[in-house]
């Protein structure tokens, strides 16, 4: 059995092509119309193809499921340290930080770990908008 390809060109005329030498055929199409080339792949069965066994569907569907996990995880990480950032001002408001031994060390802290979550954003955005 061998795996298949079929690719839709710009003028929309399909071309097919072998993917790989082993395995079950599979039909995979390219839709050049959307902007985000939304595709689909047939797992099928048969020298040629034949027969339709299972259609996987992958493009804008994964681009925003990914696209939501990172920005919200990104977002969850930005909220806890406005979190702490918000206790550390108020430590350091009553003077707790004079008192300690190790003095402003979780103020350092948590400046490190601000523009970490700053920096990360950055490449967030380069790679979803600017991208």
């Amino acid at each position: 059995e061998n795996r298949y390809f079929l690719k839709a060109d710009h003028h929309g005329e399909s071309m097919v092509g072998e993917v790989f030498e082993t395995g079950t055929p599979y039909l995979i199409t390219y839709n050049h119309d959307t902007h985000l080339y939304e595709t689909s792949a047939y797992t099928t069965t048969g020298e040629d193809g034949g027969t339709v066994v299972r259609k996987e569907e992958f493009g804008p569907k994964a681009f925003g499921a990914l696209f939501f996990f990172i920005t919200g995880f990104h977002g969850f990480h930005v909220f806890s340290g406005v979190l702490f950032l918000t206790i550390i001002v108020i430590n350091v408001a009553s003077g707790l930080y004079i008192k300690r031994r190790n003095g402003y060390e979780m103020v350092e802290k948590m400046g490190l770990y601000w523009h970490f979550v700053d920096l990360v954003w950055v490449f967030v955005f380069l790679v979803f908008y600017l991208l």
